[in-house]
């Protein structure tokens, strides 16, 4: 091995080769598999996190005919409800269709469940699914809005300020004026 990093030892690539392994290393292929679920049945993932938080990315694409499937993010102790047949708290899903993407942050070390629900009652779907966890640290961005009362707060305020530099602005512009 050695004689084959020799040639790039001495330049700036010394340093690239560990930042690329260091970089592989924070990407942990979970499952990369096809499954097959029955008519109006799931089946799931086990995702474990006991050192510290990741990013949760899945993605699914249906490879034999039926209406879709669905990816539905839950903490573990959910999937008792799910099992008992009572609506499960859910951290994410997406809607039935042929593919799709979950892009999750998960919020706490813990036990997680992703569960892929054939919601048809036709027959059986088959699904390939690839599920990786990211440790990086670059998180997706939350979509955030403010509540009404506090966005009328900021446009009211923005307004104040915008007109009170317009007025200020003129009353110097006509000062001049009147100078000349």
């Amino acid at each position: 091995m050695v004689s084959i990093l020799a040639p790039f030892w001495g330049s700036g690539l010394s340093l690239a080769l560990p930042a690329l392994l260091l970089a592989a290393s924070l990407n942990l292929p979970l499952v990369d598999d096809s499954i097959t679920i029955g008519p109006a049945d799931w089946r799931y993932v086990e995702v474990v996190l006991k050192q510290r938080t990741a990013t949760l990315d899945c993605e699914f694409r249906l490879l034999s005919a039926g209406r879709g499937v669905r990816a539905i993010l839950l903490e573990r102790a959910e999937l008792d409800r799910l099992r008992a047949g009572s609506a499960p708290r859910e951290l994410a899903a997406t809607p039935v269709e042929t593919g799709g993407r979950l892009h999750f942050n998960l919020p706490t070390k813990g036990d997680y469940a992703l569960v892929f629900e054939n919601p048809a009652r036709g027959k059986p779907i088959q699904v390939h699914v690839r599920v990786t966890l990211d440790f990086s640290g670059r998180a997706v961005p939350q979509v955030r809005v403010l509540p009404p009362g506090r966005r009328a707060a900021v446009v009211a305020v923005s307004f104040a300020v915008f007109f009170g530099i317009v007025t200020w602005s003129a009353r110097r512009m006509m000062g001049a004026l009147r100078v000349l």
